[in-house]
């Protein structure tokens, strides 16, 4: 049973919503002038606009995506920040969320709206994001490369490679392909794809011993060979061998160069639950060590489990590059990025402990997010921070659209809505 504070936060997060629907689609703040229409902001708001049965709600989401569209690049990635309808950029190290989660969002919202006029009319924008996103790996592995910062922690948190929220996003965007392909032929390579990238992504970022690195390589055009492909490089084999753990609880947050990162990634790690990227076992695995580390306090959930602090040997944090931001988008250990609290992550967080069965934990973390909602740093209610420092205090950005819609996703998910993820 959920309490009055949750029904009213679904309430709350509705009136957001509607606040920062636009001819556009959704703003990412309904109030901050900075924040329009954002590629990755918009994707997650939709996950719980297409579920409201807000006509509204609905509407917006198919207007971003209309918006969005004709700004794609030549070569086929998806802007990041739009001001409509002149204006459009990529960011600072570009971004490849924004071309998977627009993928993503039109296959959601296909799948609970079905329009076949809309489908056939994004179809070629989404083969040619297919074939950027294709490019992106450099390894031959499969899976895409990222310089750092490119993806959602854009600011001067530093993590690059083959990284598990951008892959997560990739494998999630093959499969979109494959259910709003024009046909079954045309969707076969995709489902097949799909099959091969769920394997290597588990198999490289969820480090087991007697993994043979050469199967990384596979689907290649090599000459067919009875024995294994037998990779020729050390560093990252060495390097894989040693990220073995009997008792991991998540993946790993990235490679890069012969480093695993050895971090959780707790977006990263809830969307392999909700996109099925992990098995039914280790995605119930990972729920239930977030649910036994930090990553809800104060509220659900942290972008990492612990704080990073400038010299650590996972370079993720590096002070002098800070002081260059903005000092709304710093990453001082314990806020923003560098494991702060983030409400859009605890919709997810939410929603995967629903997906997993773990129910009554999931009706206990909405009441938890309930209240992170409620937060404002001007004194009044419902201030949908952007995010929550660690000591408990709101970030001043507030009317945080995306926080709004995957609330609304975990809500609907708890009152047996069927969200298709």
């Amino acid at each position: 049973m959920l309490s009055d504070d949750v029904h009213e936060a679904a309430t709350q997060a509705r009136r957001l919503m509607h606040r920062a629907a636009s001819p556009h689609g959704f703003l990412a703040s309904a109030t901050e002038e900075h924040y329009g229409l954002w590629t990755r902001d918009h994707a997650f708001t939709s996950m719980g606009a297409n579920v409201s049965n807000d006509p509204g709600l609905v509407a917006a989401v198919r207007s971003g995506l209309l918006v969005i569209q004709p700004m794609q690049a030549a070569t086929g990635q998806l802007p990041s920040a739009c001001r409509p309808p002149d204006y459009w950029d990529w960011g600072e190290s570009g971004g490849a969320d924004p071309t998977t989660l627009y993928t993503i969002t039109a296959a959601q919202h296909l799948a609970e709206h079905p329009d076949t006029e809309l489908c056939a009319h994004l179809w070629p924008t989404l083969q040619r994001a297919d074939q950027w996103l294709q490019c992106q790996n450099v390894t031959g592995f499969g899976l895409i490369s990222s310089p750092n910062g490119n993806d959602w922690m854009e600011s001067s948190f530093n993590r690059g490679g083959i990284t598990l929220y951008n892959n997560v996003l990739y494998v999630r965007h093959v499969r979109a392909m494959a259910e709003l392909a024009p046909s079954e032929e045309a969707a076969a390579p995709y489902h097949a794809r799909h099959a091969l990238l769920t394997r290597k992504l588990n198999d490289f970022l969820w480090p087991q011993s007697g993994f043979n690195y050469g199967d990384m390589l596979l689907g290649n055009p090599y000459p067919a060979r009875d024995a294994p492909i037998t990779f020729q490089h050390s560093a990252s084999q060495h390097a894989h061998a040693a990220a073995v753990r009997a008792d991991r609880g998540h993946y790993v947050s990235h490679y890069n160069f012969a480093q695993f990162v050895d971090e959780c990634d707790v977006l990263g790690n809830v969307l392999a639950v909700l996109f099925d990227v992990a098995s039914p076992d280790r995605a119930r695995r990972i729920m239930a060590f977030l649910l036994g580390s930090d990553a809800t306090t104060p509220y659900p959930a942290r972008t990492y489990l612990r704080p990073i602090p400038s010299g650590d040997p996972t370079e993720l944090y590096h002070r002098a590059q800070d002081e260059f931001q903005d000092p709304r988008w710093r990453n001082t250990p314990g806020t923003y990025h560098n494991a702060g609290v983030w409400p859009f992550i605890g919709g997810l967080y939410v929603a995967a402990l629903h997906h997993v069965g773990m129910v009554d934990e999931a009706a206990e973390a909405m009441e938890a997010l309930a209240a992170a909602v409620r937060l404002s740093r001007s004194g009044g209610e419902w201030g949908f921070p952007e995010w929550i420092a660690l000591d408990g205090t709101p970030s001043e950005i507030q009317d945080q659209t995306w926080g709004a819609g995957t609330l609304l996703a975990a809500y609907q998910s708890l009152q047996g809505c069927d969200v298709r993820w």
